[in-house]
């Protein structure tokens, strides 16, 4: 909750990203990383952002696909354009100077080259944000936070997900079926 409030990014002359900062939250499917992060979003920490986004990028990672949907979060209709030129610009336009928060929910990598250079598609236009923009993202593999990483020559910044362990599975499901019942432990004897 307090890395979107952060000023990790710090300004350099000749960075391109020099006014992003990037946080990945990595976990295996149905672990909670998008719930996750629909809490930060929603939390009042975020208001300080002129603008925020959320996209859902899938194992599809359709370029054009992804700024449109940043496009028409911002804009509340879907982008007329539909070159990728025309989409970028018109993100870049939307963006300048402004602070912002991007969530891109759920990245896939299936080749490493191909989509380290879709993510350069898809982030380039974004480098016109304002001073304390961030993105989070959500992966079930380290590899695509190393290909951010590479891409805005940052480093990574990484909040591993890991599962409860049994005992502490069956303490939460007891603390939440058991509520209000005085022994717990007595019931599930019977």
């Amino acid at each position: 909750m307090e890395w979107p409030r952060s000023p990790s990014n710090k300004p350099r002359e000749t960075d391109l990203y020099r006014n992003i900062s990037l946080l990945s939250i990595v976990g295996h499917g149905g672990i909670g990383k998008t719930t996750l992060l629909q809490h930060v979003y929603k939390d009042e920490i975020t208001h300080e952002f002129d603008l925020k986004m959320w996209v859902c990028v899938s194992n599809n990672f359709d370029v054009k696909k992804v700024i449109a949907d940043m496009l028409q979060f911002l804009k509340m209709e879907r982008p007329h354009c539909d070159t990728l030129d025309a989409l970028q610009n018109s993100l870049r336009i939307e963006i300048m100077s402004q602070k912002f928060l991007l969530v891109l929910d759920d990245i896939w990598e299936e080749d490493e080259e191909k989509d380290k250079s879709k993510l350069e598609d898809v982030l380039a236009p974004l480098a016109s944000g304002g001073f304390g923009s961030k993105i989070l993202v959500t992966t079930r593999t380290e590899s695509v936070t190393l290909m951010f990483a590479k891409v805005i020559k940052k480093m990574k910044e990484i909040v591993k997900l890991e599962g409860l362990e049994e005992d502490e599975c069956l303490q939460l499901h007891n603390s939440h079926a058991f509520a209000g019942v005085e022994n717990p432990l007595m019931i599930m004897k019977i």
